[in-house]
């Protein structure tokens, strides 16, 4: 696990060192054991390390034999190994066991056709210094991050924003769009970033950069083609699963497992048991106060499976810890569950390098909650008396009651929706009536499109175009989360949160053959009823306690309507209700005390609310960019850009 820079010059001339060294050394969290540069005429590449594979001789940039191709990579290619014994049956020779070095030799033999050829977690970037070409690639799920800028004849990548605005060329204009997407998601989706110029390059795409300028590609896609038979697919899940986890246990450092309790991890420990690994680590958290439900789980299966077993348990997180957490992910990112991620990660750290994480078996076997809400809605939307029913109940959905009667009328209003619109509202946090009943009006008209459906609607529009008869509505959920929430949220979470203390996250449910068995499945094999991931339950029966199969999904969670009214209290209400806060500009002070009063009262629930404004207002409190930006009657937002497929 690495952290990369590189800076591309159109005009020819010499990257400057000092720039890139500068790059490098915001990125030093992500790779403490090592760092390299080199400049090559119009390119120049830098690399921080984290040293898992060949120690001694991974460092980068790293070439081939004759120096004429160079690369800096961070992630693990797991099929490197059979890669290597290709390549050298071609002729290439190899001088270290790192696994990327077979990028550059790869790069030899197919070209940009390497990338189609991997299995791993990958961001990187090839220089063919002959012809003054820059190859980037992102892995198909998006598992390790991208990003770059193309400013005034000078290209810039890095992996995380706060090394591309080292470059002197880079400003700190706010994106107006993306401060409603925040308020929608809880992160900016790709392509953007909070950031005007700068930008996320998407899973599965490609860039080539040239002296006559840039073009990206699609290299891959999801695409589901179910099989009709489901005879024997239970043991070709298990054998597809530890097959997947025998490939991420490659490594020359100590492995752990993050334990949540859940069955996604516990079916990664059952696997490490069956593949004879010794011995296991593993890591659990949780919350004071908090039911201990999900340690109990996850103790039971380290006792099972006979693991050393760490668990902690936490209090609610101080100002201080906050912020820097916070300011440590460059743009605002409210996944409340990076806390818990960044504390477990700081515990495991000591004692390994390298951990496993059940993330990505929700999206592609059916874990959500949401999959099975759209079950209980479809029958619901026959009934012609919902919408002026919904109509009668004003905004169900607007600003949360709590109880049953909220329930039942969030229920009907989603109901009386169309099925896309209705995902949406489970999507997202900020309703568009929220925004234009809680930002200032001064604000609202530079925010561009209030709903926030856009993102979503990219990815639901694809399954439209391509044989919609072929798409039924769990698919083109799980489509949609796929390209859109896993990447966006849950593995930006993962990387952000791990390499902030230097330990490097794999993830054996998202390995290339896992995948491709997955969207191999009908729906039916993930959802059935009112049951999530009926598949995995049914495959790992036998493995696993009856405890673990029919637990409901939480993992790392925060217990934040409950923090919000005691131990998070004093730090939130300063920060929130400070008129002197960056914050308090963008929204209208009056309402947003209301809401928090509500909350405190116990009428409404808005600790998701709260939370995202919480942190929005402690990184523009970091990032001191001012806000008086979005004070106009109109800004004109930059295009979606040419770099978008």
């Amino acid at each position: 696990m690495c952290g990369i820079c590189g800076i591309y010059e159109y005009g020819g001339r010499p990257p400057s060192r000092e720039v890139i060294q500068a790059m490098m050394a915001n990125l030093a969290h992500r790779g403490p054991d090592a760092g390299g540069a080199r400049i090559f005429g119009r390119c120049g590449l830098g690399s921080r390390r984290l040293s898992i594979i060949d120690l001694a001789r991974g460092n980068m940039p790293l070439s081939n034999e004759n120096g004429t191709i160079w690369v800096v990579h961070n992630g693990e290619i797991y099929n490197a190994p059979d890669l290597r014994k290709e390549l050298q049956a071609k002729g290439h020779r190899f001088r270290s066991h790192a696994d990327t070095e077979v990028l550059v030799h790869g790069y030899e033999a197919w070209g940009d056709g390497i990338v189609e050829r991997l299995n791993g977690m990958f961001a990187f970037a090839i220089y063919d210094e002959p012809r003054e070409r820059l190859l980037l690639a992102r892995d198909r799920l998006g598992i390790k991050p991208l990003v770059f800028a193309d400013r005034d004849g000078t290209f810039i990548f890095a992996s995380e924003i706060k090394a591309i605005r080292a470059h002197p060329a880079i400003d700190a204009a706010l994106h107006p769009q993306s401060l409603s997407d925040y308020l929608s998601y809880g992160y900016v989706p790709a392509p953007w970033t909070i950031f005007q110029g700068i930008w996320k390059l998407e899973p599965g795409r490609r860039l080539i950069v040239r002296p006559s300028g840039v073009r990206q590609e699609i290299y891959w896609e999801p695409q589901f083609l179910p099989r009709k038979n489901l005879r024997g697919t239970e043991e070709e899940f298990r054998a597809t699963l530890r097959e997947s986890v025998r490939r991420h246990l490659l490594s020359d450092v100590p492995v752990g497992v993050f334990l949540s309790g859940g069955l996604d991890s516990a079916s990664i420990v059952a696997c490490m048991r069956e593949l004879d690994v010794a011995p296991i680590r593993t890591y659990t958290i949780g919350f004071e106060g908090e039911d201990d439900g999900e340690i109990a789980r996850a103790r039971l299966i380290a006792e099972r499976f006979e693991t050393q077993h760490r668990e902690v348990v936490l209090p609610a997180p101080g100002v201080e810890s906050l912020a820097r957490i916070v300011a440590h992910f460059d743009e605002p990112f409210a996944d409340p569950s990076t806390i818990p991620t960044e504390a477990i990660s700081r515990i495991a750290r000591p004692s390994v390098k390298v951990a496993l994480s059940g993330d990505g078996g929700d999206e592609l076997f059916g874990g959500y909650d949401w999959y099975t809400r759209q079950s209980l809605l479809r029958p619901l939307r026959w009934l012609r008396w919902l919408k002026p029913l919904a109509g009668l109940l004003g905004s169900a959905s607007g600003f949360r009651r709590r109880g049953a009667v909220g329930r039942i009328q969030r229920l009907l209003y989603d109901a009386s929706l169309p099925f896309e619109r209705s995902f949406l509202r489970t999507a997202i946090t900020f309703r568009p009536e929220e925004k234009i009943w809680l930002l200032d009006p001064k604000v609202l008209p530079a925010l561009g499109d209030l709903d926030a459906y856009f993102h979503l609607g990219r990815w639901f529009s694809r399954t439209q175009v391509e044989d919609a008869a072929r798409w039924n509505e769990v698919e083109r959920m799980l489509y949609a989360d796929l390209r859109h929430y896993l990447p966006g949220s849950c593995l930006s979470k993962v990387d952000g949160a791990s390499m902030m203390r230097s330990l490097e996250i794999r993830v054996p449910f998202l390995d290339r053959e896992m995948v491709e068995f997955a969207l191999s499945l009908p729906s039916s094999a993930k959802v059935r009823g009112l049951t999530t991931k009926w598949l995995v339950r049914k495959a790992m029966a036998e493995k696993l306690p009856e405890e673990i199969l029919k637990a409901p999904k939480r993992g790392f969670g925060m217990p934040l309507e409950r923090w919000f009214r005691g131990a998070l209290a004093p730090v939130a209400e300063g920060r929130l209700l400070d008129p002197a806060s960056p914050l308090a500009r963008l929204v209208q002070p009056e309402r947003l005390r209301w809401m928090w009063t509500a909350h405190q009262d116990g009428r409404r629930d808005y600790g998701q609310h709260l939370w995202k404004l919480l942190v929005l207002g402690i990184w523009l409190e970091g990032a001191r960019i001012p806000t008086d930006v979005y004070e106009s009657e109109a800004i004109e937002l930059p295009p979606a850009v040419a770099y978008m497929a």
